[in-house]
């Protein structure tokens, strides 16, 4: 009986021998393996000075990884603190268990424990509360880490994950964030300390006293260590202790305030692509230039204190390398901690109305498609919508209009009647399409969305976006991204925009002469040096940009309220644009004397013609308005300016002399004889009319013999909505009338009934009424007359 119950104790002891080693067993088998957590990437600027730190704990940084070759003081410190017998154990060191179970026993209380540099790895790696069984897991998984990776690979992984205080992982770290310098570099000292760390890093802080003393208490055990098993002389040892009270950690590194934009977008790029954080080394060198960033930020606060007073409330800059795209300056509000400005959002990532900075891509997209050139001549007159839309009429911002005018002309001065001529020539899908390609718009919908206003503002743009759009222009109409740091980018291998063209609108936008009478010399947008500049603004004066590029960089800001209020008149011009100036000027300091070559590449083969910028045709003698403009051979214009036209006139009827009319009362008189179709322009703006029978004499005689009459305003189809609260007497709409060749009277119908004869150009005023009308042209006492347009008021 008693041989049986002993045989069932041994057997029950057997089954709790094998439960515990199969719960052992299980415990290690899926700890045996070395975890190598993703390494926090460290972004400097150009200059190797910190700008932040991304990991993906948020609480632990660091595990950078080791060098090939550990560094002798590195590794004879470590172990003469941490394991001074650890090539001597397979990862449990039973001498120093039984030394730390007397030392436990002698003194009534656990002073020592005992772990070795493989134990610590075990429970680096999988921590837990520290019991018995937890103990025995981590010896067992110690030793069979020795046994698989050997003892070189697990000193590495302490090495690279051990705790090295204020939540920094990895000796390798540990040096960049206190001292600064690479581990190979560390001295004996600063070796010693970092070894010291480990032991008790939640109070060994080296930023506060306490932890700075305790530290270097420890660090000088870690020396008499080294010492005593002879990895140091004895001069070494003397040098270490003397070296020991002067170090300092390096002032704990904090993220720029004024870069904090550019941090939260340099993150969210890392974090896109998360497999690429192993790609990239620990330290990654970005673009950023905080000289610049604090340039920036500091001419950005003196702006918006003027600004500010006109109803501004936010604002945006981007400065990049014209040739790589590296970002070197980014600001994506005035101040990121001004809550009432709301200065935690990026403007230079929120769309907002783009005004007239598209404009340069609509130029060049009429000169791809339509084949405009340089001496095509635009119209900046009055120009009517299709009634369906429900609007009449664009206007330019400024309520003026300059008549005929030049290609080049009309994208310096940012008129906005020829734009939406051009994308009325170009075609508003066709547009939208070149838009997708210039990363101006993301989503493919519907153009009709966008309509006509496409040209002013109707498109919501980034401005990040906006500057990699013209960097696409700036690099002759390659592609062009913004990077953050370098990158290995293919060359082009294609054009987005011919290369000829955008050479040409670079030549437009850097032409101080042709931005004028518009925007008047010496002003916001002219520099000593070539600059091509386009300012915009939207609606309500609430969006004001500019973007600039030299031969070296781009420069984009923008100004705005975060609310969508709108400014006191503050365009473009007088707001963004004095800020890009302002920028341009310290980042070419030495062209700043004006003497650098003032004109961008004209594009390859073309020929120089001086133009008459009235008619668009080669200019002669007596041509006063000129331009030299160039062409792609072929397309220059072949004919004469027919503009300035010397007439003999009859001083007594101011009418053209006839063969019969006495010498003594002729008089030579030049006139400006422009297309009929600027009549009324000219007669707005208070030129002298030349008289309709020098008009019909001027140019190329026609074939047929009666003038083409038509309705120029109202156009057909228009439905008009009355505002209610325009007086009645004032609720008038324009009547304009085309007639080829001119004629000196036409007759205005309206509803089939005479209305009012006018003289030439045309031109009277009709009040609203309510209902269905049409109106038409007749010449006196003749059955020739135009085609009807039919309008509706409401």
């Amino acid at each position: 009986m008693k041989r049986l119950n002993l045989r069932k104790t041994h057997v029950a002891i057997g089954l709790i021998i094998l439960s515990i080693m199969l719960l052992l067993w299980f415990s290690v088998r899926k700890r045996i393996v070395l975890i190598t957590p993703a390494p926090t990437i460290l972004f400097e600027d150009v200059q190797g000075r910190f700008i932040a730190e991304l990991s993906q704990d948020s609480r632990r940084n660091g595990y950078w990884p080791v060098p090939h070759e550990i560094p002798s003081k590195i590794l004879a410190a470590t172990l003469a603190a941490e394991d001074s017998r650890y090539y001597e154990h397979s990862g449990v060191d039973v001498r120093a268990i039984l030394r730390a179970l007397w030392q436990n026993i002698a003194h009534l209380q656990i002073v020592s424990g005992a772990s070795t540099i493989p134990m610590q790895v075990a429970r680096i790696q999988h921590p837990a509360e520290r019991t018995i069984f937890h103990k025995i897991t981590e010896a067992i998984t110690a030793t069979a880490l020795v046994r698989v990776y050997g003892h070189n690979a697990v000193i590495r992984q302490y090495l690279r994950i051990a705790p090295y205080g204020c939540q920094n992982h990895g000796i390798v770290y540990a040096a960049r964030k206190y001292f600064a310098k690479p581990v190979e570099d560390l001295t004996w000292a600063e070796a010693s300390l970092l070894a010291a760390l480990p032991k008790l890093p939640g109070r060994m802080n080296l930023y506060r006293f306490e932890g700075w003393h305790l530290a270097t208490q420890r660090a000088i055990y870690v020396l008499n260590r080294l010492r005593k098993i002879g990895k140091i002389t004895d001069a070494e040892y003397d040098e270490a202790l003397s070296h020991l009270p002067a170090l300092r950690p390096v002032q704990k590194e904090i993220r720029p305030s004024i870069c904090l934009h550019a941090i939260l977008q340099i993150e969210k790029k890392m974090r896109a692509a998360p497999a690429a954080w192993k790609k990239h080394d620990p330290i990654i060198r970005t673009s950023i230039d905080l000289d610049l960033q604090n340039d920036i930020s500091s001419e950005a606060v003196l702006a918006m204190q003027e600004l500010r007073r006109d109803g501004a409330g936010n604002i945006a800059v981007i400065v990049a390398e014209k040739e790589t795209g590296n970002v070197i300056g980014y600001l994506g509000s005035e101040d990121f901690c001004d809550v009432d400005a709301k200065g935690g959002i990026d403007y230079a990532q929120v769309p907002r109305s783009s005004g007239s900075i598209l404009k340069p891509f609509i130029y060049a997209l009429g000169m791809q498609e339509r084949g405009f050139t340089a001496a095509t001549l635009l119209t900046d007159i009055g120009l009517p919508l299709d009634g369906c839309t429900g609007a009449y009429a664009f206007h330019n911002y400024d309520d003026s209009y300059l008549g005929p005018i030049l290609y080049r002309n009309a994208l310096a001065n940012s008129r906005n009647i020829p734009a939406i001529q051009v994308l009325q020539a170009v075609g508003i899908d066709v547009t939208c399409r070149q838009f997708y390609d210039l990363g101006l718009i993301h989503q493919r919908i519907d153009p009709a969305y966008y309509g006509l206003g496409l040209a002013i503002g109707g498109l919501y743009v980034k401005l990040f976006d906006l500057v990699q759009a013209y960097g696409i222009l700036a690099n002759d109409g390659t592609p062009f991204k913004l990077h953050w740091y370098p990158e290995r980018v293919a060359p082009p291998s294609h054009h987005i925009i011919p290369e000829d063209i955008a050479r040409q609108i670079s030549l437009f936008l850097s032409d101080p002469i042709a931005r004028l009478p518009s925007f008047p010399r010496m002003g916001s947008l002219e520099y000593p040096f070539p600059v091509a500049v386009k300012t915009g603004t939207s609606k309500g004066f609430r969006d004001a940009w500019c973007v600039a590029y030299s031969k070296k960089y781009i420069v984009g800001v923008w100004v705005g309220h975060p609310d969508n209020y709108p400014m006191k008149r503050r365009a473009g011009a007088d707001s963004a644009a004095k800020l890009v100036h302002r920028i341009m000027e310290k980042l070419h300091p030495e062209e700043m004397n004006g003497l650098s070559d003032n004109a961008f590449p004209p594009p390859r083969g073309y020929i120089a013609k001086r133009i008459c910028m009235l008619s668009g045709k080669l200019a002669t003698d007596n041509t006063q308005h000129t331009a030299y403009e160039w062409f792609r051979p072929g397309t220059e214009p072949v004919l004469e300016s027919d503009v300035y036209r010397t007439v003999k006139i009859d001083a007594r009827t101011g009418k053209p002399a006839g063969d019969r009319c006495p010498a003594s009362v002729v008089k030579l008189k030049t006139y400006v004889v422009l297309d009929p179709r600027f009549a009324d322009w000219a007669k707005q703006s208070g030129l002298e009319l030349p008289p309709v029978d020098v008009i019909r004499t001027a140019g190329v005689p026609r074939l047929r013999s009666d003038p083409r009459l038509a309705v120029k305003e109202p156009p057909n189809g228009v439905r008009l909505l009355r505002d209610p609260e325009t007086p009645p007497e004032y609720s008038t709409i324009p009547l304009q009338a085309l007639v080829d060749p001119p004629v000196p009277q036409v007759v205005w119908y309206v509803d089939g009934e005479p209305y009012e004869v006018v003289d030439y150009p045309y031109s009277t005023r009709w009040k609203m009424l309510p209902g269905r009308h049409t109106f038409q042209i007749k010449l006196p006492y003749a059955r020739l007359a135009s085609e009807k347009a039919r309008i509706i008021v409401k």
